[in-house]
């Protein structure tokens, strides 16, 4: 089918490989440093579904830092009352504590 017919644009095998991949199950088998941010307001990876699921698999995992920002959306802009798709026609930038929060991680999992 034409490409702008096809769902995001892409076909349908990348969407049957996505539906199988489970990004916790992959991630408990690596060794390396593991930083999951989560917006508090997101509708779509929800904290009370998908993050609460990251904290249940590395809760006392010294490797992983989770952290939850409670007025960001999924694109970790501050937002009011109820999330839904209308955060995505706001104008907004990516809260500055999320950029110092990866930064920070960054200097402490690279230090020698």
């Amino acid at each position: 089918p034409p490409r702008d017919s096809l769902l995001l644009g892409l076909p349908a095998a990348y969407w049957r490989d996505l539906a199988g991949y489970d990004p916790v199950a992959v991630q408990r088998k690596s060794t390396l440093p593991l930083l999951v941010l989560q917006g508090g307001r997101d509708y779509q990876v929800t904290p009370a579904a998908d993050f609460a699921r990251w904290q249940a698999a590395f809760d006392g995992d010294e490797r992983a830092e989770l952290v939850l920002f409670p007025p960001l959306n999924h694109l970790f802009i501050a937002g009011e009352g109820p999330p839904g798709p209308g955060d995505y026609l706001r104008a907004g930038t990516v809260d500055a504590a999320v950029g110092d929060h990866i930064a920070g991680w960054i200097g402490r999992v690279s230090a020698p």
